[in-house]
């Protein structure tokens, strides 16, 4: 029970996400799992979209300081009836690392 997203970079990268909901508003969160990393996240709504904010990390069992993590910016809306989604990694100085964007498809899991 969650949210399975799956990104596939250039055909040659796959990389798998669990988004687990935890809670509810106004105290909620989201468990992101991916790989051995995992973030607790919060969502802002900011112009009618959800805007992913890190509000802590682990890798494996040991909880890491966001200061280590680069600047990001992730986050789904609906804009012309698909929902886009942006995500971007930046360090203070070198700018922008890399980001990623695309339109979201839903598929229904087979029984």
């Amino acid at each position: 029970a969650g949210l399975h997203w799956q990104r596939n970079f250039n055909q040659s990268h796959l990389m798998k996400s669990l988004f687990l909901p935890v809670g509810q508003l106004p105290d909620g969160y989201w468990i992101e799992k991916t790989g051995k990393l995992t973030f607790i996240l919060t969502v802002d709504i900011i112009d009618q979209g959800w805007y992913w904010r890190i509000l802590g990390m682990q890798l494996g069992k040991i909880k890491l300081p966001l200061w280590l993590f680069p600047k990001s910016r992730a986050y789904k809306r609906i804009e012309d009836g698909f929902y886009q989604f942006y995500v971007g990694f930046s360090l203070p100085f070198l700018g922008k690392l890399f980001s990623y964007q695309g339109k979201l498809s839903c598929q229904l899991a087979e029984k």
